[in-house]
């Protein structure tokens, strides 16, 4: 009856609101990658910078 009905509605929701959540943190680990792999690229460009130097 009803109360199931709204008891599938809650269910949906909550499910989403974990998918949106997992979804987030997928982002930001992607995000830190990221970000570490231009500090380390931009590390290297400085050091070939410094070799160019010499």
């Amino acid at each position: 009856g009803e109360w199931s009905c709204k008891y599938r509605k809650l269910a949906r929701e909550v499910e989403r609101l974990k998918l949106a959540r997992e979804a987030s943190l997928v982002e930001q680990d992607v995000s830190n990658d990221l970000e570490r792999r231009l500090r380390r690229a931009r590390g290297m460009l400085m050091m070939v910078g410094q070799l160019g130097r010499f």
